[in-house]
C-alpha cells in the first residue's frame, strides 16, 4: 500500500466511525428521559471505539511509512528518465541510444546511470563527462556497453562499481570491473582483488590510478598486459608481486608510488617503458629478470633512496635520465662480464649509474 492509499484509508476510518458514532448519540438524545442515562452510555461506548480505531489506524500508517518496503529501491533500471536523478543525457550517432553528458544531482555521491531515457537504451557515458556533485559510488545499467572510466575519474574519488546483472560487456568480480569483451581488469579499488580466471589477461590504463589505501599488490600470473599509469600515485603500495607472463612494464605504471621499498621483476620481463617507476622515493634495490633489454627513459628517475641495481647480461640500452636525480645510488651489479657492459648504450643523463660502484661477474 502506498503513503496515499494509507492516508485516505485513514481519512476514511475516521470520518465514518465518528459520522456513525455522531448520528447514534442524536438518535440517543431524542428519547425520553428513562431511557436518556442508557443511551447516554452508549453513545460514549461508541465515540470511544471510533477514538480507539483512528488511534490504530494511525499507527499503521507510521510503522508502514517507516518500513524499507514502502520505498522503491534504488536500481539501476528504475529510472525512466533523467528527472528522476537529475541527470543530461546526448543522442548517439546511430539515433538509437543515449550517453550520459552531466550529473546535476544525486543522492550521497551514488551515480545510478538508468537502464532508458524517453524510450531509448542508455548505452554510454561521455568522454567529456561533467559532474556538479562527487561521485563516489557508479551503478551501471544492463545497457551499457561503453565505459571511458577517465572520464568517471574526473568526477569524483570513485569507490565502488556496481553492475546490474544481466550486463553482457561488463562485471564485477572481487571488487574489479572487467571488460568482459577484452578480458580486461577496467577499475580497482583498496580491497580489489585481481581475478586469475585465464580469460582475464590485461589491467586497464590507470585502472588504479591514485588508489591510495592500496598497500599490497598481486598480480597474478594470467595477466600479460598492464595498461599506463595502471597504478599511478598508489602513494601507499609498498609490495609488489609480478605475474611471470608480463613482457614489459608500460609507461608510468607506477610513477609515485613513494612507499615501494624494492622491486624485482619477473624473468621473462623485456622492457622497462618511460617513467615507469619515477618518482618511487622509498625505492631501494631495483632487480631485474634475465630477459630485460631496455629500460626507457626517465624509468627510476627521481628514486632519490635507490642504492643497488642488479642488471642482467641481456641487457641492451638504458634510456636517457632513466636514473636522473638518483644521488644515493651506490652499487651497480652485472651478471656478465665487463666487456659485455661496455656495448650496453647508456644515454645521457645516468651519472648515477656512470659513477656508482660496479661489480662485474667475472669480479664476484
Amino acid at each position: 500500500m502506498t503513503r496515499t492509499q494509507l492516508q485516505n484509508a485513514l481519512f476514511d476510518i475516521d470520518g465514518g466511525l465518528l459520522e456513525e458514532a455522531l448520528n447514534r448519540a442524536l438518535r440517543a438524545g431524542s428519547g425520553g428521559r428513562r431511557k436518556n442515562k442508557a443511551r447516554m452510555i452508549w453513545m460514549r461506548a461508541l465515540i470511544a471505539a471510533a477514538v480507539v480505531a483512528v488511534i490504530a489506524a494511525a499507527a499503521a500508517v507510521t510503522a508502514a511509512l517507516k518500513s524499507p518496503e514502502s520505498e522503491t529501491p534504488q536500481t539501476a533500471s528504475s529510472y525512466e528518465n533523467a528527472e528522476d536523478a537529475d541527470l543530461s543525457f546526448s543522442l548517439n550517432k546511430d539515433g538509437s541510444s543515449y550517453s550520459l553528458t552531466s550529473v546535476n544531482h544525486i543522492e550521497n555521491g551514488r551515480l545510478i546511470l538508468p537502464a532508458e531515457y524517453k524510450g531509448l537504451p542508455v548505452t554510454g557515458v561521455s568522454k567529456t563527462l561533467k559532474s556538479a556533485e562527487e561521485v563516489r559510488e557508479v551503478v551501471l545499467s544492463k545497457n551499457i556497453k561503453e565505459l571511458d572510466l577517465e572520464a568517471f575519474m574526473e568526477i569524483g574519488e570513485i569507490r565502488s562499481i556496481i553492475v546490474e546483472e544481466g550486463n553482457e560487456n561488463f562485471c564485477v568480480k572481487q571488487n574489479c570491473l572487467i571488460d568482459l569483451k577484452k578480458g580486461q581488469v577496467l577499475k580497482g579499488f583498496a580491497d580489489s582483488v585481481i581475478p586469475t580466471d585465464p580469460e582475464i589477461r590485461s589491467i586497464a590504463d590507470s585502472a588504479f590510478k591514485n588508489c591510495l589505501e592500496l598497500t599490497d599488490l598481486y598480480i597474478p600470473d594470467n595477466i600479460e598486459f598492464i595498461g599506463n599509469s595502471a597504478f599511478s600515485g598508489c602513494v601507499r603500495l609498498k609490495t609488489v608481486r609480478f605475474s611471470e607472463n608480463l613482457v614489459s612494464v608500460r609507461r608510468d605504471v607506477f610513477r609515485g608510488c613513494s612507499s615501494l621499498v624494492s622491486v624485482t621483476l619477473p624473468a621473462g620481463l623485456q622492457s622497462v617503458y618511460d617513467g615507469a617507476f619515477a618518482d618511487c622515493l622509498s625505492l631501494k634495490t631495483l632487480r631485474t629478470g634475465e630477459w630485460l633489454l631496455s629500460v626507457g627513459a626517465s624509468a627510476f628517475e627521481g628514486c632519490t633512496a635507490l642504492t643497488t641495481v642488479y642488471f642482467e647480461s641481456k641487457l641492451f640500452a638504458i634510456g636517457e635520465n632513466a636514473f636522473k636525480n638518483c644521488p644515493g645510488l651506490q652499487t651497480v651489479r652485472y651478471n656478465g662480464p665487463e666487456e659485455d657492459w661496455n656495448k650496453v648504450i647508456v644515454g645521457e643523463g645516468n651519472e648515477a649509474i656512470a659513477n656508482a660502484h660496479r661489480l662485474y661477474r667475472e669480479n664476484d
